[in-house]
């Protein structure tokens, strides 16, 4: 099997509070990893709030990256997640970023307040 396949498989991550399924595609994983296996994935959205401040609130974690020096490389995602309590699917849009550190990474979802 190969990395693209082993990585690709729905995995479960248990959170203080729930549990979060994720499952990425294998052509999309075969598309990030050909970017670099050092990697992250963030967004800024919040499910409790309107489309317009979840946009700006997106353009705020473009421009923290950039200002950490994230200029190029950035690659935009559509993603969705789905409640398990409520089985509501939100769509957001997260970002890809190469070569970030987990410490800053954590700090992001910190300053976004993500789950």
């Amino acid at each position: 099997m190969n990395l693209v396949a082993r990585v690709a498989h729905r995995f479960t991550v248990k959170t203080a509070f729930h549990r979060t399924v994720i499952a990425f595609g294998l052509n999309d994983l075969g598309k990030l990893i050909k970017l670099g296996r050092r990697f992250g994935v963030v967004s800024a959205y919040r499910s409790n709030l309107g489309k317009h401040e979840n946009q700006d609130r997106h353009g705020q974690l473009i421009a923290h990256l950039q200002s950490w020096g994230y200029h190029g490389g950035l690659h935009e995602m559509k993603s969705q997640w789905a409640d398990m309590a409520t089985n509501v699917v939100h769509k957001e849009k997260s970002l890809f970023i190469p070569r970030i550190s987990l410490k800053l990474l954590c700090e992001l979802g910190k300053k976004y307040d993500q789950d």
